[in-house]
């Protein structure tokens, strides 16, 4: 921490590359201290951050590692999407005894997006069966957004991270903000133009 929250703030005052390389590095450098003990999550910034800083690495220009990261950590990010889908297409996910959908479910609805009105009884049990099948089509449907309407998938990828972390007792929103954090790589131009442009990145 006493070196993490310094190079934080220096990077986001001076967003140039050799700080944002020594930032993910010391990133790196933790990830890797903790590990196995590490959430998911942690796996997936720490693929994208060391193909940050390899790209960084490889190309000294500001816009050629905006150029080679960018494509790379957009196609990171859509596989890791598929794949956390794909791994629910399992029988014991469709079963609502012993599917976490049906958990997070009742939590969503116990949430303030869902206000006690009227008699709702037949709403939230069509919403805790069909569970499985909504999160399971719903996680399907970020990657596939963010690949082919890259504004829409943004989109519904915030609308799935908000959800999380409206939940009362979600384990997950930790998850739901280092993705949303990193949406931006399917913005065009949003990361880019915030690196100014130099012969030399490292000069």
């Amino acid at each position: 921490a006493n070196v993490r929250l310094p190079l934080i703030l220096l990077a986001f005052a001076f967003p140039r590359v050799p700080v944002l390389v020594a930032a993910h590095a010391v990133n790196l450098v933790s990830w890797a201290f903790w590990m196995p003990a590490v959430w998911d999550h942690m796996c997936w910034t720490a693929l994208l951050e060391l193909t940050f800083v390899l790209s960084a690495l490889a190309y000294r220009n500001e816009q050629r590692v905006a150029a080679a990261f960018l494509p790379a950590a957009r196609a990171q990010l859509v596989v890791l999407y598929t794949s956390a889908a794909f791994w629910k297409l399992t029988t014991s996910w469709f079963d609502q005894r012993s599917s976490c959908a049906t958990i997070l479910m009742s939590e969503l609805l116990s949430s303030p997006l869902f206000p006690p009105l009227g008699d709702l009884r037949r709403f939230y049990a069509f919403m805790l069966d069909a569970a499985p099948a909504l999160v399971a089509a719903l996680e399907f449907a970020v990657p596939a957004g963010l690949f082919f309407v890259p504004r829409f998938g943004i989109l519904l990828a915030l609308v799935f991270h908000q959800t999380i972390n409206l939940m009362p007792m979600t384990y997950a929103g930790g998850f739901s903000i280092a993705m949303c954090s990193r949406l931006h790589v399917f913005a065009c131009g949003v990361l880019s133009a915030g690196l100014t442009p130099s012969a030399d990145a490292f000069a």
